[in-house]
Parts: C-alpha cells; sequence; structure tokens
C-alpha cells in the first residue's frame, strides 16, 4: 500500500526523546499532555510519529523497537522478538475531531515505512476486537493475525492466554 498525501493543513513529525518534544512544544501543544505515559515512553525509547494541524495535536501514534520502550506504553503479554528484527507499533490516539481524515492510515504507513528503513523485518501489535475504526484500518495491510488473546485482571492478578483464530471470526 502506497503513502497517501497527509491531508492539507497536517504536518507530521517522529518524536525520539523529551529534549525533541520540548523543542516542539515551543510550537505546537504539548502531544504530551495527551497520554500520561508519553514523557517516560520516551525516556524509554519509544518513538512517536505526531501529526500537527497548525498548532494543535491532531494525532500520536507509537512504536518501539526495544523491549524497554514496548513496555513503558503496553504491558500485553505477547511476544515480541526483538533481537531478531521485530517491532512494535501502538498506543494510537486520534483526537475526536480530526477523526475521519485517514490520519490512522497515513501514520500506520509512516510508521511501518519507518520501521522498514530502520531494518526491522517485521511489526507487531495488537487491537481490541471491538476498536472498529483500527480493525477497518488494520485490515487494509493484510496482516497476520496469529492469535485471539484475552486478559483477565482482578485485584492486581493478570492472567493471558492466546488461541489460533478460528475461520470466520476474523473481522
Amino acid at each position: 500500500m502506497r503513502l497517501p498525501p497527509l491531508p492539507e493543513g497536517f504536518d507530521a513529525v517522529f518524536v525520539g526523546d523529551n529534549d525533541t518534544a520540548d523543542l516542539l512544544a515551543r510550537a505546537h501543544r504539548d502531544f504530551r499532555s495527551e497520554a500520561s505515559a508519553a514523557r517516560d515512553a520516551l525516556g524509554g525509547g519509544a518513538i512517536a510519529l505526531c501529526l500537527y494541524n497548525g498548532r494543535d495535536v491532531a494525532h500520536v501514534g507509537w512504536i518501539a523497537t526495544s523491549l524497554a520502550a514496548r513496555r513503558s506504553l503496553d504491558r500485553l503479554e505477547y511476544e515480541i522478538r526483538f533481537d531478531r528484527g521485530e517491532a512494535w507499533a501502538g498506543a494510537v490516539y486520534t483526537v475526536p475531531r480530526f477523526r475521519g481524515r485517514g490520519l490512522l492510515t497515513y501514520s500506520a504507513l509512516r510508521r511501518f515505512a519507518y520501521l522498514r528503513d530502520a531494518g526491522f523485518s517485521l511489526c507487531r501489535s495488537a487491537v481490541e476486537t471491538n476498536n472498529g475504526a483500527s480493525n477497518r484500518v488494520q485490515m487494509r495491510f493484510e496482516p497476520r493475525i496469529y492469535a485471539i488473546a484475552h486478559l483477565f485482571r482482578l485485584f492486581g492478578w493478570r492472567r493471558w492466554t492466546e488461541r489460533p483464530p478460528r475461520p470466520g471470526e476474523l473481522p
């Protein structure tokens, strides 16, 4: 799939550390205020793709190329083998007034290109089954869905299970 043009009036910036985010916040609203874990994520090595409309944050999508970077944003139990050229993408958020403009598709393709250019051969992520918008975008990329997972939490106790998808179960 080819990278579509960014809609008119939008800018895209990759941010890989808090110093860069501080500089960016001089000309734009600070995207770290949209996500409570953003400062720690950048400190842990995660990279954000920020889409702006003028000064306003429109969309933020994250990638991680190490376990520490991923754990700052995602604590799900599925395996990512960073040492074998795999990466993680997720923790995506589009500000409601900017939804429906193709920002998620643009962000996903741009983040995948970034990872490919950095030498990563595979990108793993998880999408909640009830997240229709995200699932529609993900299905455009013809992903290999290797598991349906369930996370059960009760008073600090967690149980993660995975199973292969059944025929007809996928979106």
